[in-house]
């Protein structure tokens, strides 16, 4: 069976896409940045860059225009521990059509020393900036 349509050629593949530790960085980077900004200029590396635009598919961010993204309510209730979104999403042409799996939370993307205190990731992260250093 073919992945083509037909009759116009287009794509008929559903994708999964996980939600992962460079993507929740980015997302974190945003938030330092003021929550919008242009997503070439926050200091995100080319596989962040290329693969920022799938926050969208849990809600956890908006394009504006020309590159600028802005983080959203979801996105800041998650990088603050108060909401959990589905590890997996699938899509069809660009847009999501379910939410797969466990749900997850920023603890499940700390590094191992925030594990235990997820609670006071916040306040760390805030106080001293190295939650997804090296990402």
């Amino acid at each position: 069976m073919s992945d083509k349509c037909s009759h116009c050629g287009a794509s008929i593949r559903y994708y999964q896409h996980a939600l992962n530790k460079p993507m929740v960085s980015a997302l974190y980077r945003l938030q330092q940045s003021g929550g919008e900004a242009n997503i070439t200029g926050i200091g995100l590396s080319h596989a962040q860059i290329c693969n920022f635009a799938k926050l969208k598919y849990w809600e956890l961010v908006t394009p504006r225009h020309d590159g600028v993204w802005a983080i959203t309510h979801r996105g800041m209730m998650f990088l603050s521990g108060h909401e959990a979104v589905p590890r997996h999403v699938v899509t069809f042409r660009g847009s999501r059509v379910k939410y797969e799996s466990e749900l997850v939370t920023v603890a499940d993307y700390l590094p191992a020393e925030y594990q235990r205190r997820a609670e006071f990731a916040v306040m760390d992260i805030d106080m001293n900036g190295i939650l997804f250093e090296g990402v």
